[in-house]
């Protein structure tokens, strides 16, 4: 079956990845449609295609269309794509739990969920905390308990990913759904 083939793979990405960078910095805020496609296109060719696919010059805000775009393009189509590609059991997640900081921009951020995996969620709980004042225990006690799982027997409570299927677990929901198609994924080698 190839090499891989008896590992056992959990793989995801946050809802908002990007948040993280474009929305403390303002960024996202202020971008323009000359930086996103000059920016988009450092790494790809059909930047200004694959941000009109996100909305650009739709009556979308810019930085919205680039920011989503980013998401996808810098973390959500790889992780989809390597488990496409891996031959062992695999299995996808997105952890869609939106933190209400910076006044409920942050959302699902890049790193926002580990503290729910690892349950540290006092070091990132407070009025300034990037959780803010109270992100949920349960959240974190489910989540926690999903990883310690995985990590003695390789088992989860949802299907797979694969073609067919294509199962991602939305951690805060406690759900799989099927992948949705991303808008970039057939403007993107």
């Amino acid at each position: 079956m190839g090499a891989g083939a008896d590992v056992e793979l959990l793989i995801g990405s946050n809802r908002e990845e990007m948040n993280l960078y474009f929305v403390p910095t303002k960024i996202r805020r202020w971008m323009f449609r000359p930086l996103a496609a000059w920016l988009v296109g450092k790494s790809e060719p059909k930047a200004r295609a694959v941000l009109r696919a996100y909305g650009m010059g739709a009556g979308r805000r810019t930085g919205d269309a680039f920011t989503e775009a980013l998401h996808d393009l810098v973390f959500r189509l790889p992780a989809r794509r390597y488990a496409a590609a891996f031959r062992g059991r695999k299995h996808c997640y997105e952890f869609e739990w939106r933190s209400p900081a910076c006044d409920g921009q942050l959302g699902a951020c890049h790193g926002m969920e580990l503290p729910f995996v690892f349950d540290t969620l006092a070091t990132v709980t407070g009025p300034k905390g990037l959780a803010g004042p109270a992100p949920p225990q349960e959240l974190a006690d489910r989540m926690h308990r999903l990883w310690v799982s995985f990590a003695r027997s390789g088992e989860l409570p949802w299907p797979q990913y694969d073609a067919a299927r294509r199962a991602v677990y939305q951690l805060a929901r406690g759900e799989w759904i099927a992948d949705p198609d991303m808008p970039a994924a057939s403007l993107v080698p």
